[in-house]
């Protein structure tokens, strides 16, 4: 017995022995890591240094840091700086997973749990800058979950634990944790006397994008272009900015910010998505498409990555393409609204009129302000025939949104029906005027005009909407209402 447990006492000391060799080894290699990571982090701050020359410091250093972890996999510090590499490139997903890692090796490695809660709040304010409000409010759960635990992480790193004593860092830390816990006002007066006390330090860039995600529209914009300018290799701060641009009607400015950050990280989801959008709202939808796709594959099974495709599809007339992806979307999110929505405006577009249907009303159960699935419904009922429902949907989506001119122009079909030709010019001169460059209400005046008698007015109606582009239909229609008054 006594010679057994020598041996086992042998073998447990040899593993040791072992065990802190390769933490050795590991350290060491750290610290080989060290002035590459410190290269790479100056040329954040260096607008003259190039993509190329930040991805090689970025390169060399992560081949020490990752052999570290082979070396050391139960070494805490490896993980975190393999995070923070990950998170200077822009590879959000994996620079969380590693921090992850770190903590749960070493709870009390403070800078761990900080950097994490930086990641999970920067993942808010993306959902929380989404330029739909109705995508902003689909993802209130999914927000309000991150900032919670975005809270527990920063407060867990200010209470206590090792390795983050740094005062410009706690502060920072201390307007996150009080952004994170909706104290907003809180967190204004940090950034101030954050800005005060460190007017020139490597760091206070932080400062900026937090009083951004405080701030809307065009006092976001700055905050986020402030933030650029100090560290313009930011692919963090410049996908909030490309977001800003989007909700502000900035295509083009968006579209610039994500394709620096593609530079940097040729498959980064949320930028190639973000541009996606970009591209879609400018009209430019293979380009669009083909950026929905490479999305598709960096981040699969992304809800809002289908959903934004489905849109895009639909406007390119793929029906099929787009029904398939708002049901992807919907398989992620089953109570998102506007997918909703887009796949019964699809279905009716196929002739699905009762599916259509069905999807509205799960659309406004969901959301009964909801004025486009309103007017869709409208447009489905009247398919079905059911012409006093439509017409109080289209009444209905008005009140919501008077704006509309899909409402308007639909609610003048139901009308005219009722030989109410009034109200019928009323909404189809209202439906002109909010969308002069949508041929199908001039195409409907033109005739009304010519039944009433206001010849002059169908002419110039049938060569606007000819000049704006129609169906062979329309302009056979409008074509005999210019030769009968020849």
């Amino acid at each position: 017995g006594s010679a057994r447990t020598a041996a086992e006492i042998e073998q447990t000391r040899r593993e040791r022995q072992v065990r802190e060799q390769a933490e050795k080894s590991a350290l060491a290699l750290l610290e080989t890591a060290r002035p590459e990571l410190e290269a790479a982090s100056r040329a954040l701050y260096d607008a003259r240094q190039s993509n190329e020359s930040l991805v090689k410091h970025l390169d060399t250093a992560r081949r020490f840091v990752e052999e570290a972890v082979v070396r050391a996999p139960q070494l805490a510090p490896a993980h975190y700086l393999l995070g923070r590499l990950q998170e200077i490139a822009g590879q959000e997903i994996g620079a969380e997973a590693n921090t992850r890692k770190a903590i749960e090796i070493d709870p009390d490695f403070s800078p761990a749990r900080y950097q994490l809660g930086r990641l999970l709040l920067a993942r808010a304010g993306k959902l929380q800058l989404n330029a739909d409000p109705r995508q902003r409010d689909a993802q209130k759960p999914a927000i309000e979950r991150l900032a919670g635990e975005a809270s527990r992480e920063i407060e867990r790193a200010l209470r206590g634990g090792h390795g983050f004593e740094d005062p410009l860092h706690r502060a920072i830390a201390q307007g996150l944790l009080a952004r994170a816990g909706g104290d907003d006002a809180q967190a204004r007066q940090i950034v101030a006397n954050g800005l005060q006390k460190f007017p020139t330090s490597e760091g206070r860039e932080e400062f900026h994008w937090l009083q951004g995600l405080l701030s809307t529209g065009d006092e976001q914009l700055r905050c986020f272009t402030r933030a650029l300018e100090i560290r313009p290799k930011w692919p963090m701060v410049r996908l909030a900015r490309a977001g800003a641009r989007i909700a502000e009607g900035d295509l083009e400015g968006a579209i610039a910010d994500c394709t620096e950050i593609l530079r940097l990280h040729p498959g980064h989801a949320q930028a190639l998505l973000n541009r996606g959008i970009a591209l879609s709202r400018q009209g430019r939808l293979e380009e669009a498409l083909q950026d929905f796709d490479a999305a598709a594959a960096s981040a699969p099974g992304d809800g809002m990555t289908f959903y934004n495709r489905g849109v895009a599809r639909f406007s390119a007339k793929d029906l099929d393409g787009a029904l398939a992806d708002f049901e992807a979307a919907l398989r992620a999110n089953p109570s998102f609204a506007p997918a909703l929505n887009n796949r019964g405006s699809v279905r009716l577009r196929k002739g699905d009129v009762d599916g259509a249907v069905a999807d509205f009303d799960a659309a406004l159960a969901l959301d009964p302000k909801f004025a486009d699935a309103r007017t869709n419904r409208g447009s489905a009922r009247r398919r079905k025939g059911d012409h006093d429902g439509a017409l109080a949907d289209f009444t209905e989506a008005l009140a919501l949104d008077p704006r509309s001119a899909e409402a308007r122009f639909n609610r003048a079909l139901v009308l005219l029906r009722r030989n109410d030709w009034d109200a019928v010019l009323e909404d189809l001169d209202h439906a002109v005027d909010l969308r002069p460059t949508w041929s199908a209400p001039l195409v409907a005046r033109a005739q009304v005009r010519k039944v009433r008698g206001d010849d002059r007015g169908a002419r110039e109606d049938a060569r606007r909407a000819l000049d704006l582009g129609v169906d062979a239909e329309d302009r056979a229609v409008l074509q005999k209402i210019l030769k009968s008054d020849e």
